[in-house]
């Protein structure tokens, strides 16, 4: 089947069959009728029964699509004008009923712009009467025009914008517009006999789709939560409408260009990207097949120029792809083809790294947008989809372990268990006093990391799915070092709705068990070793105990001799 045998296989069937009996009943009534456009998501699904007065079999029609706009183009002279004449001169003895099929299957062959300019537009572009249902009623359509049945067409000239269908692809895909619907008036009831006053149209809709996941895009992904410096990988999946490979009237093919483009927000860097796989009814091309020039007939343009430098993201400046018809391009002939993109599947992989923008108050946003232009220039939006990352932030503070007091003075180093199990040290960009975060490739870090005067330390740029081990390298100065690890892992900002950076077992002077830090507590010099904490407290007083113990019994056992001095010499 070629392609416009298929394009035919997609059209609303409205008017073809009623309007070859139709078309010479004795009908010159003129009164108006009503368009009730229902837009749908899964009317994309093979031709189905568009009848003017009951809902098409197969459609659900309980899930509406809003936003959409509609334009009705009276044709009735375009038909009954040259385009009859020119067809009955070419083939005698036809039928008007075959004349008609044939003209709407060349209107199936045109753009909106070309059929608008076939005949007039009758009012404006109306959009939704009933959006919470997907309906557009378009009132006062007459029924005749220039005294004969009036043929009208209906397109959608506003897509509906970011509705996702379920139909057609497995994940997700997006109603690029509908195909053009011609309706020839009057029509009727089941009945045969009575003219409907309000025809229900169910437009079929055309659907390209686009998705993007965090490495294996499974609720685990290691790319949700990030560190600063570290690597990131994600997938883009974006689906070929299936008309791309459709040939207009003009020779020209519907759609002429394609691209993709990634818009890293604030604190992500794209570094490559790469197609991976073209999947079609074609074909499946996998690798360097699909991509290294193998395209017969159109080019394949990355953006920035062949990735001379990273892409810093801030939310505005795009990477991505451009696929573009090129009718002059001379290729292998098993090179892939402009038409074997039709309804394709085509997977972009993405390498970037999290720099040191990210922002632990913000989620690091990573939009994709899809786009196409049909041949007349205008341009469709199929979808747009989007991730976040996230990099969070770590809270210590330095304390007396009697007292609970803020000590200043004491400094850390922080390392994590590298991909082959050894212990590597992060480097560190101090930002304000006490307040680092975890350098990138572009940056000098340090290792030392130093707390405020009121000993706080906050780390950010880290990844919540790791586990840290703090490590004090110098204590504050009077107090002792202890050089014991301590394990911490990062909280997401959810967790921390239910929680702080407190610990249990810290103390209640100073308010430390809820002054939302990890307290790391020093012990002085002045004191007994210990441990640290309460537990040295109860040693200390315990020692103390058994100091006065032994002095009493001492203080007693010098009274007892005195006594028995004293009863010596007075015997």
């Amino acid at each position: 089947m070629n392609n416009q045998q298929k394009k035919l296989g997609l059209v609303s069937v409205v008017a073809v069959c009623l309007f070859m009996a139709m078309i010479f009943l004795p009908t010159k009534t003129f009164a108006d009728v009503a368009f009730e456009i229902h837009k749908v998501e899964n009317a994309s699904a093979p031709n189905y029964d568009n009848n003017g007065y009951e809902e098409p079999s197969g459609l659900d029609v309980s899930k509406p699509m809003a936003g959409a706009k509609f334009t009705v183009v009276d044709l009735t002279s375009d038909f009954y004008g040259s385009y009859m004449q020119t067809y009955l001169d070419a083939h005698s003895g036809a039928k008007r009923a075959e004349v008609y099929e044939a003209y709407v299957a060349m209107l199936k062959l045109e753009n909106n712009t070309e059929i608008k300019a076939r005949g007039s537009v009758v009012g404006s572009e109306s959009g939704p009467t009933e959006p919470e249902h997907g309906v557009v009623t378009i009132p006062n359509i007459p029924e005749t025009s220039g005294g004969k049945d009036a043929i009208y067409a209906v397109l959608e000239t506003t897509p509906p914008p970011n509705n996702i269908s379920v139909e057609e692809w497995e994940t997700a895909t997006m109603v690029v517009g509908s195909v053009p619907t011609i309706v020839a008036l009057p029509m009727y009831g089941d009945d045969g006999t009575t003219k409907l006053e309000t025809i229900k149209l169910y437009p079929k809709n055309e659907v390209g789709g686009i998705e993007k996941v965090l490495g294996d895009g499974t609720e685990n992904s290691p790319y949700k939560n990030v560190q600063i410096g570290k690597g990131i990988y994600y997938t883009i999946k974006f689906k070929v409408p299936n008309d791309v490979g459709t040939k207009l009237a003009n020779g020209h093919y519907k759609y002429r260009i394609i691209d993709v483009v990634d818009i890293p927000g604030v604190g992500l860097t794209v570094d490559r990207m790469t197609i991976e796989k073209i999947e079609g009814e074609k074909g499946t091309w996998i690798g360097s097949q699909a991509r290294d020039d193998n395209y017969a007939d159109f080019d394949v343009l990355s953006f920035p120029e062949l990735y001379s430098e990273p892409l810093i993201g801030n939310g505005r400046a795009t990477a991505g792809f451009v696929f573009e018809y090129n009718p002059d391009k001379v290729t292998s002939p098993s090179a892939i083809k402009w038409e074997d993109l039709a309804g394709a599947t085509i997977t972009v992989s993405v390498d970037g790294h999290i720099n040191h923008e990210a922002d632990v108050n913000e989620s690091i946003k990573n939009k994709t947008r899809y786009s196409v232009w049909q041949d007349d220039d205008t341009v469709i939006v199929p979808g747009e989809d989007e991730v976040e990352s996230f990099t969070q932030m770590y809270k210590f503070k330095k304390n007396d372990s009697v007292t609970g007091a803020p000590l200043a003075g004491a400094t850390f180093k922080i390392s994590v268990l590298n991909e082959v199990g050894g212990e590597e040290e992060l480097s560190f960009v101090e930002e304000t006093a006490g307040v680092y975060h975890v350098a990138d490739s572009t940056e000098s870090g340090v290792p030392t990391l130093s707390v405020n005067e009121n000993g706080e330390l906050i780390i950010k740029g880290l990844d919540a799915d790791v586990t840290y081990t703090i490590t004090e390298t110098n204590a504050p100065a009077g107090y002792r070092l202890d050089t014991t690890p301590i394990e911490f892992r990062p909280m997401t900002k959810e967790q921390l709705e239910f929680q702080s950076y407190d610990r249990f077992g810290e103390l209640s002077e100073s308010g430390n068990y809820v002054d939302g830090f990890h307290n790391i507590y020093n012990v002085s010099e002045t004191v007994l070793p210990t441990t640290g904490g309460k537990g040295f407290i109860v040693f200390t007083v315990a020692s103390l105990s058994l100091l006065g113990i032994s002095a009493v019994f001492f203080m007693m056992k010098r009274k007892v001799k005195a006594l028995a001095k004293v009863e010596d010499e007075n015997k």
